[in-house]
């Protein structure tokens, strides 16, 4: 009866994080970034912290696959590699900075770094000054800090494709190339991809989902969403922090 009983917890784990996977896809297709936000907390309770790192780094990278497969013409893949190549320089570095940091206290300025710079901008389409090779590496290094620190990497380079203009079309396409080089370079330093099929089969349902919502927003909606999906994620980082 006990084994049943643990089975079934097994099973309802499982169920809570395909689900969150499948949640996670939709978001991403939408908004070009989101998927490790929403999935993250119930794939580290479904799989372990060990495991659930390279998982959702691993799925985040396949959802980005799909996603690329209908968008891949609206890629601006010069914003994409000028945002990749100062995250991935300053990896490094900033993986050595939270080690020698507090540790709760860079996440809650990233954070709170980034939930300020999508109000600003949600208020009256503020811009930022982010313009520039400075701007380019200050979202770079935003990102690397906030992948190191909780595998939010996404946030950061949305504020930057809002701040830029982007056309609609050009931002999910353009945050997956540049999520796919973080990811690459994330999984060649934690010793390569994790998949869980059972989970996997969650991305398609997601993405589907996903394609349906982005056809029924407007250019206006969509600023909006990716505004709020970036907040939620500095919101995310600090809670993080908060709690330990």
């Amino acid at each position: 009866m006990e084994h049943r009983d643990q089975e079934g917890e097994e099973g309802d784990v499982i169920l809570a994080a395909w689900c969150a996977i499948a949640l996670g896809g939709l978001v991403q297709t939408t908004a070009g970034f989101g998927f490790a936000l929403v999935s993250s907390p119930v794939v580290v309770a479904a799989l372990g912290p060990t495991e659930a790192v390279r998982a959702v780094i691993t799925l985040s990278s396949l959802i980005s696959v799909l996603i690329l497969a209908r968008t891949w013409r609206h890629t601006r893949l010069r914003d994409a590699l000028l945002l990749a190549v100062p995250a991935v320089v300053l990896a490094a570095p900033a993986a050595v900075l939270v080690h020698h940091m507090n540790t709760r206290l860079l996440t809650v300025a990233a954070g709170a770094v980034t939930v300020t710079g999508a109000a600003l901008m949600a208020r009256g389409n503020r811009r930022l000054p982010l313009r520039g090779p400075g701007g380019v590496c200050a979202v770079g290094l935003a990102s690397a800090l906030m992948n190191a620190l909780g595998g939010l990497s996404g946030p950061a380079g949305a504020i930057y494709a809002a701040n830029d203009e982007w056309p609609p079309e050009a931002i999910a396409p353009t945050l997956q190339v540049f999520g796919l080089i973080l990811n690459a370079a994330s999984l060649t330093t934690l010793g390569g991809p994790e998949l869980d099929y059972r989970l996997a089969t969650a991305l398609p349902v997601g993405w589907l989902c996903g394609i349906w919502v982005a056809r029924r927003l407007s250019a206006s909606h969509l600023h909006r969403i990716v505004l709020a999906v970036a907040a939620a994620g500095g919101a995310a980082a600090m809670m993080r922090a908060a709690v330990g």
